[in-house]
């Protein structure tokens, strides 16, 4: 079966850690916006190490991406951190063990064993993708979901998902003038203004009402 991939990446991690400003809050606040989602969406599987995730969902469960995205991109900005991802569909795996309930025991061992080439494909489009917190996507990734949800992505030079609701656009673009006021970083401030701009994209083409 075919799945969606996701591989999500906090935005200058490096350049925090290098001054000091990145903390476990950081890291706490970042899985627990995934530890939200594994609760709503129990046919995603998720994984989280350092300021990266991997999810996976069945393409017969697309009508999940968008809520899912949501899920985890308003939890992350509302806390102010941005949060990069690359999208692919196709061919992951996930191994599990039968003994794996023994390794609980040992306190100094966690571990996620997942390849496949729809995760090496979304990592790529991840890293070699534009600034901005938005999800990137393969073109066979936004065709299966724009055909089913026609508001979920837009097509522009790089396809780029919809990560939030309909309802919270407006608040979505207010938020992103507030922290392009306030940020002190030209990074941050790069991928703040790359989201506004696709936020007040997608706001042209919001479906009527």
């Amino acid at each position: 079966m075919k799945h969606f991939v996701g591989f999500l990446d906090i935005l200058g991690t490096k350049d925090m850690v290098a001054r000091g400003q990145f903390s476990d809050l950081h890291a706490l606040d970042f899985s627990g916006a995934v530890v939200v989602a594994a609760a709503k969406f129990s046919k995603a599987r998720f994984a989280v190490f350092s300021d990266c995730i991997v999810f996976s969902l069945p393409t017969d469960h697309l009508l999940d991406l968008p809520a899912l995205l949501s899920t985890l991109f308003e939890n992350w900005i509302s806390d102010g951190m941005l949060v990069r991802g690359g999208l692919a569909v196709g061919e992951i795996r996930w191994v599990d063990y039968e003994i794996d309930h023994e390794f609980a025991q040992l306190k100094n061992l966690s571990f996620a064993r997942v390849y496949g080439q729809a995760l090496s494909e979304a990592v790529e489009i991840e890293k070699s993708s534009g600034p901005g917190a938005l999800v990137f996507a393969s073109d066979e990734a936004t065709e299966l979901l724009v055909q089913a949800i026609p508001d979920g992505g837009l097509r522009l030079s790089s396809n780029v998902l919809r990560w939030f609701k309909w309802e919270n656009l407006d608040a979505w673009i207010g938020t992103m003038d507030i922290y392009l006021e306030h940020s002190e970083s030209s990074q941050a401030k790069r991928h703040i203004q790359a989201t506004r701009r696709s936020l007040t994209l997608f706001r042209e083409q919001k479906p009527n009402e």
